[in-house]
């Protein structure tokens, strides 16, 4: 993995069982936020993310927890391809899009109307998006057991 990205803050969005992520998981200086309205889905911890740091930013890059695959390189394209006309810049795999996606400050009040478990998909449907090949650059599926973890690390450590 390379190392980290070029970013200047970063927050941890956490909703069930959070003091226990907490209590087990290093943060690395992500400022740890708690979103009270998990249950709602994605777009509640999208809100609270965003809010959380809407006041000081001009974007934001959004990575998800179960994405422990994304290389921090694919983070550093996305945000380098920032060209002041688009609302969003999001990264690609094989011709798919995916994560991280960038959201400049032009879309932060439509992120506080977002509701139910889409997180910015109908967001970022009607907004000048720019798509970025991040290719090589890690992956994006999603890892939400310790087996799929194992079976990612082993396929990764094939390619190298």
């Amino acid at each position: 993995m390379a190392d980290a990205a070029t970013i200047d803050r970063a927050v941890v969005v956490l909703g069930a069982d959070a003091d226990a992520v907490l209590a087990g998981v290093e943060c690395h200086g992500a400022v740890p936020v708690i979103c009270a309205d998990w249950r709602e889905g994605q777009a509640a911890s999208l809100r609270d993310g965003v809010a959380a740091l809407a006041g000081s930013v001009e974007a934001i890059v959004i990575i998800l927890g179960d994405q422990p695959a994304i290389d921090p390189r694919a983070i550093d394209r996305v945000t380098a391809e920032r060209d002041g006309v688009s609302m969003a810049v999001r990264a690609s795999y094989g011709g798919r899009p995916g994560h991280p996606v960038l959201l400049e400050r032009s879309l932060f009040a439509a992120v506080a109307e977002l509701r139910g478990d889409q997180g910015a998909r109908s967001l970022l449907s009607g907004a000048a998006v720019r798509i970025v090949g991040c290719d090589g650059l890690g992956s994006d599926r999603d890892i939400d057991t310790v087996e799929q973890l194992r079976v990612s690390e082993g396929e990764s450590s094939a390619r190298s």
